[in-house]
């Protein structure tokens, strides 16, 4: 069953319960009233010992059939801590900003940068316009 918070509207108290979805009203604890209303609760979740989803987009460059035991673990496990122990028991390693041959005609980079500038606010606008259409039909 979900958890829910209510807050009485008469003394103010708030208090957390598990039960069906569908019960809207509760008796409250400290005044006995049936004032007690159902209130939206924003939750924060623990995602620190997560691991971020492009870890396990790397499984598409390890093969399935190598038995080392680094491979094993990282097919297995695909953590951060797996894959620095897979990359350094086949001798790879993320590739350094600083490894990248950079043409000595820079310019096609800034054009580049732009192009994709003006595209992101053409689609920021147009969302923004699509949501006060939204609005304002709805009203």
């Amino acid at each position: 069953m979900p958890l829910y918070d209510y807050q009485c509207e008469k003394c103010g108290a708030v208090q957390e319960r598990l039960e069906k979805s569908e019960r809207k009203r509760v008796k409250c604890p400290v005044c006995g009233k049936l004032l007690m209303k159902r209130i939206i609760t924003l939750v924060s979740v623990n995602c620190s010992n997560d691991d971020s989803p492009w870890v396990r987009t790397c499984l598409d460059v390890v093969s399935k059939t190598d038995t080392d035991p680094a491979t094993v673990e990282f097919r297995k496990n695909p953590t951060r801590t797996n894959l620095k122990k897979w990359m350094a028991a086949k001798g790879l390693r993320h590739m350094d900003r600083a490894e990248i041959e950079l043409p000595e005609d820079r310019s096609s980079f800034k054009k580049d940068r732009e192009i994709e500038r003006e595209r992101t606010l053409k689609g920021m606008h147009e969302a923004r316009l699509k949501r006060e259409r939204a609005y304002i039909g709805g009203l």
